[in-house]
């Protein structure tokens, strides 16, 4: 039987699929959990991050279902505001969307916040920007399994040279007509 609905979820950036870990045993039976690795993160760490080729991955896990079946996209941050840009392109393959961490229009002084993140993860390298996150993420309560995956797959460092400018120049408020 066909779950009643399929929800795509699309990870933020540093993270990958992963960030997503238990939620379709939360969710249950009726509700398939679909969420693909973005380019340049999880299992695509080797791929170059770019705007089009994240927006494919994310038609690809929302188009493969049985056509009759519900999709609801829901994106966090970076995946946010790539399921934004998705459906602004596709509304009518949405039944929902939901955007976590990604309503603000990417400029000015919070835009900014993000360069100077990129720039001091790049100097701070991979390990030890892991070690930040697995810190803050423990802090918050985020599930273990999570944050052991994130030490598994490493983060997505090398993508953010790629993503964050991509945001700043495709997202926006414009993308939510």
């Amino acid at each position: 039987m066909t779950p009643s609905v399929r929800l795509v979820l699309v990870h933020g950036s540093l993270f990958g699929a992963d960030q997503w870990l238990g939620y379709a045993a939360r969710l249950g039976p009726g509700v398939e959990v679909v969420a693909p690795d973005l380019p340049g993160h999880g299992s695509r760490q080797d791929e170059q991050f770019t705007w089009a080729g994240a927006l494919a991955t994310i038609a690809e896990a929302v188009e493969s279902g049985p056509p009759e079946q519900p999709v609801v996209l829901a994106g966090h941050s970076l995946g946010g505001y790539l399921a934004a840009a998705y459906a602004a392109r596709a509304p009518s393959s949405l039944a929902g969307l939901a955007l976590l961490g990604a309503a603000a229009e990417p400029t000015g002084v919070g835009a900014g916040v993000y360069r100077g993140a990129a720039r001091a993860y790049r100097q701070l390298g991979p390990r030890r920007v892991e070690r930040v996150l697995r810190a803050q993420l423990h802090t918050l309560g985020t599930d273990p399994e999570v944050v052991d995956a994130l030490g598994r797959q490493g983060s997505a460092i090398d993508a953010l040279s790629a993503a964050w400018p991509a945001v700043m120049e495709h997202g926006g408020r414009e993308q939510l007509r």
